[in-house]
């Protein structure tokens, strides 16, 4: 089918078929088993493959970067980021109190404007759960992204992890 169909009408059927269903709630796969996720990336890296007529063997870093698609981990903590940069600017409850590290004291520390991961009891589901690793990938954005508006936001924040996914 990709050598008589435009590559352009293959990538939007992707989007369409593809890219929907792994965006839909892939902010909470993240604390998925690694195994099932994996499946999840080879399904994702032979679909764009096939729209790009690549041979099996072609590298994955090469191909997100010659599609400009995000890769699954990309998806995952962008949506994860952008949790909490809506519960930042909109102040969404999401079940959590949010404590920044300006508000536990007065020094003036480099994580000031950084949220606080909450104390876990443990540390084999605790570590993965959503508010964690939303947290974690949220203050792993520069400054630059996690203070602007949202509107500039979500954009960089996707283009954020989606190069830092393929470096």
């Amino acid at each position: 089918m990709n050598k008589t169909v435009d590559t352009k009408l293959l990538t939007s059927m992707y989007y369409a078929y593809s890219h929907s269903h792994l965006s839909y709630m892939c902010s909470i796969w993240g604390s998925a088993n690694q195994l099932l996720l994996n499946k999840i990336r080879v399904l994702q890296n032979g679909t764009i493959k096939n729209i790009y007529n690549l041979r099996r063997r072609f590298p994955t870093k090469d191909l997100y970067a010659l599609a400009k698609i995000m890769p699954l981990d990309a998806l995952i903590q962008s949506s994860q980021a952008l949790i909490i940069s809506r519960h930042r600017f909109f102040n969404r409850s999401i079940n959590t109190d949010l404590i920044t590290g300006s508000s536990v004291h007065s020094y003036h520390t480099r994580q000031a404007d950084k949220f606080r991961i909450p104390h876990i009891n443990s540390t084999a589901y605790g570590q993965k759960s959503l508010q964690v690793m939303a947290i974690h990938n949220f203050n792993s954005l520069p400054a630059s992204i996690s203070s602007s508006s949202l509107l500039s936001n979500k954009k960089s924040i996707k283009q954020f992890f989606l190069d830092r996914n393929l470096q």
